[in-house]
């Protein structure tokens, strides 16, 4: 693969019962906006995604139906009863994706860049 012929899509799933969607979407280009000024100097292509519903069904759908080589997808590292209850994301996308998963341990709590504070 030649250089600048690779895509990264960065996809953020809601909730779908978001009462707000035009402040998730506000919310959402905020952040995709401090990825973009992360990853430019990788010359590649990169587009944001956001969809809505369940998120490990919303990324292996969106992985098959966009042909995607590879998910990057980060893990909290649930454990004990909290993963039993609820499950993992990362787990169920691992199980389910019809591509190669790399998963990356993310420090703290926060998933991604900095969020935009709760006004």
């Amino acid at each position: 693969m030649n250089q600048g012929e690779a895509e990264i899509i960065i996809l953020h799933v809601g909730n779908p019962e978001e009462v707000d969607r035009e402040r998730l979407m506000k919310d959402s280009l905020h952040i995709f906006s401090r990825y973009s000024d992360t990853l430019s100097g990788y010359h590649c292509r990169l587009r944001f995604a956001l969809d809505y519903g369940n998120p490990p069904a919303v990324i292996t759908s969106f992985a098959l139906n966009h042909d995607v080589d590879l998910i990057v997808i980060g893990s909290h590292g649930s454990t004990g009863i909290r993963r039993l209850l609820v499950g993992s994301t990362t787990e169920k996308v691992m199980r389910e994706a019809q591509c190669p998963v790399a998963v990356l341990k993310l420090p703290g709590t926060h998933a991604c860049p900095e969020e935009p504070a709760e006004e």
